[in-house]
């Protein structure tokens, strides 16, 4: 471990943002959504919820995804940086347990990350640029949701 984030998410923070002094947040995420490489997960996905892609490439890292399908609402995170995930509750800001969602975005190969793991401080760039892990995977510069 790196200052507590495990060695493997550290090496895809330094390549995704640049292994020099400061991270480079110039144009990742533009060029990720590009290449759409999350697409089939979101065609699976699109045939059995309601989609609403709310992403704003100012500051999310990833997609982020709202689900419905009658009263359920999700927020379903996936991040550029890496494959890792994070399903939310109809407000955006506590994490949540949900089998079916869970079993179709892990059998993409993603990683579901708790809101314990997220909470971890990513130093690599301190003192300029520190935050959570939550902050360097899904949505930098905000804090994580469920201190919000």
């Amino acid at each position: 471990m790196v200052n507590g984030v495990p060695v493997a998410i550290t090496e895809l923070l330094l390549r995704y943002f640049g292994a020099g002094a400061l991270p480079d947040f110039s144009e990742s995420q533009v060029i990720a959504s590009v290449r759409d490489p999350y697409r089939p997960l979101r065609d699976r996905l699109e045939n059995t919820w309601e989609f609403e892609d709310l992403t704003d490439f100012q500051y999310d890292l990833g997609w982020s995804w709202w689900l419905h399908r009658g009263d359920i609402v999700r927020n379903l995170r996936l991040s550029f940086v890496g494959p890792y995930a994070l399903i939310l509750d109809a407000n955006g800001t506590n994490t949540i347990s949900d089998a079916e969602l869970t079993g179709t975005v892990q059998s993409d190969g993603f990683v579901i990350l708790a809101s314990e793991e997220l909470m971890t401080p990513v130093e690599i760039w301190a003192p300029d640029y520190a935050g959570s892990l939550y902050e360097f995977l899904f949505e930098f510069d905000r804090g994580s949701p469920w201190n919000r």
